[in-house]
């Protein structure tokens, strides 16, 4: 049960970091970082079709691994309670 607690509370700790990064108009994130994070794949609060209260834990396991499943391009390290994605270019 801790571990689920832990995992929602990373992903909405991540949401909250997304939120409040978010920049005026005027101001935009560079392409690559929004692809890096899909950023435009949904409208916040969704992130790579995760939507708060509404998606499983389950189902944005998968989706979080479905997205970021190039070995080429990213590191995906599964804890008990967080992921870890690093993007190996960077």
């Amino acid at each position: 049960m801790r571990w689920l607690i832990a995992f929602w509370v990373s992903i909405c700790s991540m949401f909250t970091m997304l939120q409040s990064a978010a920049l005026p108009e005027e101001q935009s994130l560079r392409p690559e970082w929004s692809q890096l994070l899909h950023i435009a794949d949904c409208e916040l609060p969704c992130w790579i079709n995760i939507i708060p209260g509404s998606t499983t834990l389950e189902e944005a396991q998968a989706q979080v691994e479905m997205v970021y499943a190039d070995a080429l391009l990213y590191d995906v390290r599964k804890d008990e309670c967080y992921y870890s994605i690093i993007h190996r270019s960077t």
